[in-house]
């Protein structure tokens, strides 16, 4: 889009996307299932059978949330630093690759925008790949939810952390 139209032509593009999603999602998705016009009466039946009526029964018991249990929680600190490293690293990439790919390699905005898709593309199927193994490895009690958990979590950000890397000591063909 942004070699045809021009570089401000990708955030047009994609404003009119999300805005066009934020209409659809306001239109079709509601906070109950009794407001929903397009639920027949024996889905609602099944719903609240199933699940109870959210207005009347949700509502009327107040949570007790363990806040300082939460706060002083290693285990929640480890995910919080964890994901807040993976995130850095994921909007680096996203921000910093396309200068990276033009200012060292020459990449114009055409090869640009292919070149810096790939991560992103990659994503994608490694996330649909390793969703399927990791389903498997549970089901067939190889490890643990746990285990699971910690061995696609760690190998996510090594490879992240390893491309990363790569991306930095890449050179030319000049050098």
């Amino acid at each position: 889009i942004g070699s045809y139209l021009g570089w401000s032509a990708m955030f047009y593009f994609t404003g009119a996307v999300g805005l066009a999603w934020v209409f659809a999602f306001w239109l079709t998705v509601k906070d109950d299932p009794g407001q929903d016009p397009y639920i027949s009466e024996q889905e609602l039946k099944y719903i609240r059978d199933s699940i109870g009526n959210s207005e009347t029964e949700f509502n009327s018991v107040p949570v007790k949330y363990p806040w300082k249990t939460i706060a002083s929680s290693i285990p929640i600190w480890a995910i919080i630093v964890a994901n807040f490293c993976n995130t850095w690293t994921h909007y680096t990439v996203l921000n910093q690759l396309p200068t990276y790919m033009n200012d060292v390699f020459g990449f114009d905005l055409k090869q640009n925008g292919l070149l810096t898709s790939l991560p992103y593309i990659m994503m994608g199927i490694t996330m649909h790949f390793c969703g399927g193994l990791s389903d498997w490895l549970q089901n067939k009690n190889v490890l643990t939810t746990t285990q699971v958990r910690k061995l696609f979590i760690c190998g996510a950000y090594i490879g992240q952390g390893t491309f990363l890397f790569l991306a930095g000591r890449s050179q030319t063909p000049q050098g």
